[in-house]
């Protein structure tokens, strides 16, 4: 399972964001658990970084979705410190149900 989802651009360099991946938006049956956020630069993006991995800040967290108001329905993660490269977010989990579903975002920067 598969969702994808734009945001507001970013000042590079001088702004951070919790980012939320809603999984209830999207798969409001099932709660999520073991979340993976992946950060890398969008192929074909004129700025580089050489460690995009890097823009990610802590460690991600579950919490409850902010579409349902269900516990276990969504990720967050702090990222900032960007360079000026469009930056290509996921994040994987495990469903209740069995399933692995995943949520894309992206971040450009300015």
């Amino acid at each position: 399972m598969r969702a994808i989802y734009p945001l507001d651009p970013l000042t590079a360099e001088v702004e951070t964001r919790v980012i939320t991946f809603d999984f209830g938006a999207v798969w409001p049956g099932i709660t999520i658990s073991a979340p993976t956020v992946t950060m890398e630069v969008e192929p074909g993006s004129a700025m580089p970084d050489p460690d995009p991995a890097n823009r990610l800040i802590g460690t991600s967290r579950v919490v409850a979705s902010p579409t349902t108001g269900n516990a276990n329905q969504a990720v967050q993660q702090l990222v900032g410190n960007f360079t000026g490269a469009v930056y290509r977010l996921g994040c994987y989990a495990s469903g209740s149900d069995g399933s692995t579903p995943e949520l894309w975002q992206w971040i450009g920067t300015c």
